[in-house]
């Protein structure tokens, strides 16, 4: 049996009593309970590269919308019962402290001096030049 208190009232009284669900497999065997385990993280493991498949293609799938909304000069895109919307704007995106090309960055943030304490477009482009 276990204990567990029932809403917000935390007076000691306000008690619920339920039954912990027991666990199918304690009475198994070793083999039978590895064999289980090993077949479930098989079954994960396929089930991630599944995902990173769907992903690629997702991405493909993504990227040909967005051509076709380019060539059909047209923001949304209208399937049978979903629509995709297509927005194209300009983001600068630097690289985080964790990427090889941060370091070929910082010369040029440390050459922008006091125009801030970020990296801004109008400082990369003064550097370039």
């Amino acid at each position: 049996m276990f204990r567990t208190r029932v809403g917000m009232n935390r007076q000691p009284h306000m008690y619920s009593i339920r039954d912990v669900p027991t666990n199918k497999h304690l009475k198994e065997k070793g083999i039978s309970l590895v064999n289980k385990y090993a077949g479930i993280k098989s079954q994960i493991r396929e089930l991630r590269d599944q995902e990173v498949a769907l992903q690629e293609e997702l991405e493909l799938i993504e990227e040909a919308a967005i051509e076709h909304a380019r060539r059909a000069d047209v923001t949304n895109i209208t399937g049978d019962e979903h629509m995709l919307r297509a927005k194209a704007e300009k983001v600068l995106k630097f690289p985080g402290s964790g990427d090889e090309w941060r370091e070929k960055l910082e010369p040029v943030r440390k050459g922008c001096g006091d125009k801030g304490a970020g990296v801004n477009a109008e400082c990369c482009a003064s550097q370039r030049s």
